[in-house]
């Protein structure tokens, strides 16, 4: 039988700080008294606030798994196990923090030319005759 909770502020809260801590959004939606994965992610949709607040939980929870890197590689083991463990645990939070937060964590692609190849652009087709 489906959980029918009602959506409050405070819940939305909680589900938020819960997010922002790294708890993920099923095993939010499994404890006592919270509502169904399903119900939170119709909630984003139909409650703006709410969805605000959870944009910026996965923001916080983004620089914490940056933050995390250098305490994860400077606490490794001098082994190899360690360190293949400590470089798994860091790809991956980079990779989260990259998607969580692209503008801040994500790759970036710069193009431009310099003194010797400057940068040009060549329009073809029917655009060019413009």
């Amino acid at each position: 039988m489906a959980r029918r909770i009602r959506y409050t502020s405070a819940l939305a809260r909680s589900i938020c700080d819960q997010v922002a801590k790294g708890t993920p959004v099923h095993r939010i939606a499994a404890k006592p008294g919270m509502p169904a994965e399903s119900a939170i992610f119709e909630w984003l949709s139909i409650h703006p606030e709410f969805a605000e607040q959870y944009t910026r939980a996965r923001e916080a929870l983004a620089h914490r798994f940056a933050a995390e890197v250098i305490s994860i590689a400077d606490a490794a083991p001098e082994t190899i196990k360690g360190v293949e463990k400590a470089a798994l645990r860091t790809r991956n939070r980079i990779w989260a923090a990259e998607r969580m937060a692209p503008k801040k964590y994500g790759a970036r692609l710069a193009l431009a030319g310099d003194d010797h190849s400057p940068l040009k652009i060549i329009i073809e087709g029917d655009d060019a005759k413009l």
